[in-house]
């Protein structure tokens, strides 16, 4: 298991990431992220139990994905840890 401490500066970066995600019209969906050190990969699920119908490449490294009625219900973010910064 990683290491879970955090230094100020990285908390400071969940907090900042809490604003951003609270601005997302996902609600009243839960947020389900996972992050797959090894592949560089992140993904985002807006909703756990919907299942993916369709997924459209940004052509940034980011697949959008959308379930049977066109509704975005998660996002896969390649090479996460360099994608902005």
């Amino acid at each position: 298991m990683a290491d879970m401490t955090f230094t100020q500066e990285a908390m400071a970066s969940v907090v900042n990431l809490c604003h951003s995600l609270t601005q997302l019209p996902i609600l009243p969906y839960e947020l389900h992220i996972r992050y797959d050190q090894e592949a560089d990969v992140m993904y985002i699920l807006f909703d756990k139990d919907a299942e993916i119908y369709l997924s459209r490449d940004g052509d940034d490294g980011i697949l959008w994905e959308y379930d049977i009625n066109n509704r975005l219900i998660g996002v896969t973010i390649l090479d996460a840890s360099t994608q902005a910064k």
